[in-house]
This record gives structure tokens, C-alpha cells and sequence, in this order.
């Protein structure tokens, strides 16, 4: 990928967030979409999107970026510059918003693949 193409990503990826900051929602959407359009294998603006309508009460879009987001990871090779998106950021906003929608087995799957990461450790788990 030309380095413009990633610079113009980050562009986006970064004034998606001043907007966010300065309330102006349609804007940060805008350009976050433009950004994924710009680099459809980097997954961190799909991401900003959800987090974005989640924090609206828009729960299905939310889901369904999130959504987006994974099959572009799994089928087009989507990955992250930044790896707290691809390790956990994706499966936790799956699970968050898989459970308001009633999709129980969506939800498990994220939980599951969240279970396997490197913060988590059986140790760390309490019995009685």
C-alpha cells in the first residue's frame, strides 16, 4: 500500500476524532467512512464508527460496523495499526452489542476469542 494511501488514512483517522471531540457526529462519521473507504484493510475507523453510534444509543448500526469490521478481518485480511483494535477492541464492542440485540451466540464467540487473549489468565480467575 503506497504510503500516501496510509497517510491519508491516518488523516482521516485522527479529524475523525477532533470532530468527534467537538460534537460534530456527522462529520467524524463522514470521515471515518471515508477513511475505511481509503484503506479498506486498516479496521480502526469501522471501529470508531460503532464506538461512536454505541455512545449515540444507535445499538444496530453499531453492530453492524463492528460486524463489517470482522468480516473485513476474516475474509479480506483487515488488520490494525493500532493491535488493541484486532485483539480486543473488536471482540469487546461484538460482545457489548451482541447482548442488547439477543444474539446470545455472537456474543459467546467474542467473549470466547476475548478469553484468549494475553491479559487473561486462568490464574487470575477466583474459585470458592
Amino acid at each position: 500500500m503506497s504510503e500516501n494511501k496510509v497517510e491519508s488514512y491516518l488523516a482521516c483517522r485522527y479529524l475523525g476524532t477532533l470532530y468527534q471531540q467537538d460534537q460534530q457526529f456527522e462529520h467524524a462519521i463522514f470521515i471515518w467512512l471515508k477513511g475505511a473507504n481509503i484503506c479498506p484493510r486498516y479496521l480502526e475507523c469501522l471501529y470508531e464508527v460503532s464506538e461512536l453510534y454505541k455512545r449515540l444509543g444507535d445499538i444496530q448500526i453499531a453492530y453492524d460496523m463492528v460486524m463489517l469490521a470482522k468480516y473485513r478481518q476474516y475474509h479480506e485480511g483487515g488488520t490494525a495499526l493500532e493491535p488493541n483494535v484486532i485483539n480486543y477492541g473488536l471482540d469487546y464492542q461484538m460482545l457489548t452489542l451482541a447482548l442488547p440485540l439477543g444474539r446470545k451466540n455472537e456474543a459467546y464467540v467474542a467473549w470466547k476469542r476475548l478469553l484468549t487473549q494475553p491479559f487473561f489468565h486462568n490464574s487470575s480467575i477466583m474459585s470458592f
